[in-house]
């Protein structure tokens, strides 16, 4: 696994990985300001390939069964986030610019 592309999906991954498992209703991502906020919010729109979460299932970093985002994930992240904005484009409709992450571009 590249060592560099983890590190740079990683914090995206955090915030949306438990959110892929049928019992998680919701995170409570901390942030110290405004900033730490719009950044988690970029991280939960962020688009993980799904490449990522089959090599953190081979490498054995995640258990082969566990739920991981995907089409179906994001779907529901969406739906459990709405009132944060995962997906759904809340940081736009409140004019928050959203830089592209690193993730998607690396896998």
């Amino acid at each position: 696994m590249r060592r560099r592309e983890v590190l740079a999906c990683l914090p995206a991954a955090a915030l949306q990985f438990p959110l892929a498992h049928p019992a998680v209703v919701s995170i409570i991502p901390g942030a110290m300001g405004p900033d730490e906020v719009r950044q988690n919010v970029a991280y939960l729109e962020a688009s993980i390939p799904d490449a990522f979460w089959s090599d953190l299932k081979s490498e054995g970093l995640i258990h082969a069964n566990a739920p991981v985002p995907g089409a179906e994930g994001a779907a529901r992240a969406a739906a459990l986030t709405g009132v944060v904005g995962a997906r759904d484009g809340v940081g736009a409709r409140l004019g928050w610019s959203r830089a592209p992450t690193a993730c998607a571009a690396r896998w």
